[in-house]
């Protein structure tokens, strides 16, 4: 296990372990980030860390994989658009489907990873918050910390 990340909330290893697809384990520096522990694959609390585990994003950032002009020239415009679609698809879930809805507000190239097959998946929820809702569905206007 090694680190390939740090954030301002946590640190990210990769794991690889015999049989498996490696993985991604996220050892987070503040342990009340529920919402991200519902998006993970699984986690883990040992004392006081708490680790998320997710499938490994092997590519990186749709931002590096574009400011390289090999990884430019192999996000053809088919895989391209099918990001975009990858990309609306997880906001529309979060604000639509989710109770409370939930805005990421720092969506950019950097917070969306890719995997192996250059498949598109939204990360970095550190300023994501709430939406309030009240029960006449009318929105207030603060938002909570997840």
């Amino acid at each position: 296990m090694h680190c390939i990340g740090e954030g301002t909330s946590a640190k990210v290893y990769k794991i690889e372990v015999p049989g498996v697809q490696p993985l991604a384990a996220k050892k987070l520096k503040f342990s009340d980030r529920e919402s991200e522990m519902d998006m993970a694959k699984s986690f883990s609390q040992e004392g006081s860390h708490t680790f998320l585990v997710y499938e490994l994003m092997e590519r990186g950032s749709l931002s590096s994989i574009l400011s390289s002009d090999t990884g430019a020239k192999e996000l053809q415009w088919e895989k391209r658009i099918n990001a975009i679609q990858s990309i609306a698809n997880a906001l529309s879930y979060m604000y639509h489907d989710c109770f409370p809805p939930i805005i990421h507000r720092d969506i950019s190239s950097k917070s969306v990873l890719l995997n192996f097959e250059l498949e598109a998946h939204v990360s970095d929820f550190g300023t994501s918050r709430f939406l309030n809702i009240l029960p006449t569905g009318q929105q207030l206007q603060e938002l909570t910390v997840i």
